[in-house]
């Protein structure tokens, strides 16, 4: 766990807190199975043991962490059928909240989405994995929002914790190896494709369509990464890949 930026006392420091916890399970300051000290986490934090305390209650609710064996709280570790679960929650989710958005969008909107897949187009060409991955997640955010449903949202954002971890250690492999890194620039560019493609339904305002269109991508997204999970797995051991990822799922 590195030191985060300390916070500011204010009226709405446990929000704050909680968000800051949760940023730090995203971002890998919290890595899977590392044990949450409320006393340590206070100091990185700069706060008292309260707000922390009552973050960590927060994201035992929200499944970002779980209770220890032996006592304490630690990131909680996610299984290969907790991801293909949560994709194709997912699926049906972001589904519709595309179909919502159609009915929402604007040519500023449009631009919107235009501007991240080309990034995303622009870092693929220069491998940059760590870069494709943020704007990956960022078009699919900015694409959920324009449905301004609010009770949806919240459920997209708590399905967050079981990918998040799984797309980090993926990205990790790739950058350290090239087959694995050819396997997913693949995986990479179809999934740009697909995105511009979901902007070209938004515009046409074929809802139905791009509600179908939608739910298969993100099925077909889970499909791809399973498959990627699974590369470096032969009948003489764990290969250097995958135990890494291994660290990150029960496999």
């Amino acid at each position: 766990m590195q030191p985060g930026q300390q916070l500011e006392r204010g009226d709405y420091i446990h929000e704050r807190v909680y968000q800051r916890l949760r940023d730090m399970i995203v971002e890998g300051d919290l890595e899977a199975g590392e044990r949450l000290v409320e006393t340590e986490l206070a100091r990185i934090l700069g706060v008292s043991r309260t707000p922390v305390r009552e973050g960590i209650r927060r994201l035992l609710q929200e499944n970002w962490v779980e209770m220890r064996e032996f006592g304490g709280v630690c990131v909680r570790r996610l299984t290969a059928q907790d991801l293909v679960d949560a994709y194709r929650t997912r699926a049906v989710l972001e589904a519709l909240a595309a179909r919502l958005a159609c009915e929402k969008i604007t040519p500023a909107k449009l631009e919107k989405l235009e501007q991240i897949v080309a990034g995303e187009f622009a870092a693929l060409d220069k491998t940059d994995l760590a870069v494709t991955s943020r704007l990956n997640t960022d078009f699919h955010d900015s694409l959920a929002r324009l449905c301004d449903n609010k009770p949806l949202l919240d459920a997209l954002q708590v399905l967050g914790i079981h990918t998040v971890h799984y797309k980090r250690a993926i990205q990790r492999a790739a950058e350290a190896d090239e087959a694995w890194r050819e396997q997913y620039t693949s995986h990479a560019l179809a999934r740009i494709q697909d995105h511009a493609k979901i902007i070209d339904l938004l515009r046409s305002g074929e809802g139905d369509v791009l509600e179908d269109h939608v739910r298969r991508h993100v099925l077909e997204t889970a499909d791809s990464l399973v498959a990627l999970l699974d590369l470096n797995r032969d009948e003489a051991g764990i290969s250097r890949n995958t135990a890494e990822l291994s660290t990150f799922f029960h496999l």
